[in-house]
């Protein structure tokens, strides 16, 4: 069963990057994303180029793809093409569209699901060799049929900012850890700013951009990163600066906005006037000690 999943690993990341086969047939597009409302199907289409000098047969086959795992799972309930099981033959140097059904079961939540379609070569007597096999990944997005405006869309992500370290002012830099979590069915890729400013102060605000990456959140997981404040100005040793964070799931025009302060410096620098001024005291009281018991010695 593993080998199995490393040749359907393998046969899918070939079809992406666009790796030639050993018998250099192919097909496009290599990935086909759908979005359908619950209860509704889609006719989609792909196209196997036969670029042999014989004719090619072809079995079509479905399975569910894990794509945080890249686990291939044959006989899904949550297998949402419907296919052709009879195979068909495909000229030599010829193109063909296939067509296939996208009907997602009935009670399939809103979110984000995948499958793969494989194209099988069947040899003349009639065995499929596995290995001979090509791809297409089909991402279903199950949206909800009621919304007013028809398409994918979520709010179920969390957003948080947090001040890991205030930083030395003109020495070091402040840092920031934002923490996203995707909390929704949904595939997501969020994105958006952060800006920080000082309210007293019109100097340019700082932008810092999230997950310049495009890393894709699957449910239930988060993106948690460090980033820095380098800019320093004299105002931000006495008034606090604001963070205000505007972050997209990437499924929608639609923002969340959280923000958070970094403190001023003035209880630091009370503190170290405080220190400075008891050290000097110290100092000046030693000092005068010192001159009292040499007095007393002569």
């Amino acid at each position: 069963m593993k080998l199995i999943k490393i040749f359907f690993t393998l046969i899918f990341l070939y079809t992406l990057l666009g790796i030639p086969y050993s018998f250099a047939n192919s097909l496009y597009p290599a990935i086909n994303e759908v979005k359908l409302p619950q209860g509704q199907r889609a006719i989609a289409m792909v196209t196997f180029e036969n670029k042999e000098e014989r004719d090619t047969e072809i079995l079509l086959s479905v399975y569910e793809y894990n794509p945080k795992t890249d686990e291939i799972i044959k006989d899904s309930r949550n297998n949402f093409l419907k296919v052709d099981t009879d195979t068909f033959v495909v000229k030599a140097k010829e193109k063909k569209e296939i067509p296939y059904e996208i009907v997602p079961v009935s009670n399939l939540q809103l979110g984000t699901y995948f499958n793969i379609l494989v194209l099988t070569e069947v040899s003349s007597t009639k065995d499929v060799y596995i290995d001979k096999g090509i791809s297409q990944l089909v991402v279903l997005h199950v949206v909800d049929p009621y919304g007013e405006v028809q398409g994918v869309t979520t709010s179920d992500y969390s957003v948080r900012i947090d001040v890991v370290q205030k930083g030395i002012p003109f020495l070091t830099p402040v840092e920031l850890r934002y923490t996203i979590v995707n909390n929704s069915k949904y595939v997501i890729t969020p994105g958006g700013r952060l800006e920080i400013f000082n309210k007293r102060s019109n100097y340019k605000p700082e932008y810092i951009y999230v997950n310049q990456e495009k890393t894709r959140l699957y449910p239930g997981e988060k993106i948690e990163k460090k980033v820095s404040v380098k800019n320093w100005n004299f105002s931000d040793l006495f008034s606090e600066r604001i963070v205000i964070g505007n972050i997209s799931s990437g499924l929608d025009s639609s923002v969340k906005t959280v923000q958070t302060t970094i403190n001023s410096y003035v209880y630091e620098i009370l503190g170290v006037l405080t220190i400075g001024i008891v050290t000097i005291l110290l100092i000046k009281s030693l000092k005068e000690d010192t001159k009292k018991k040499s007095k007393t010695s002569s």
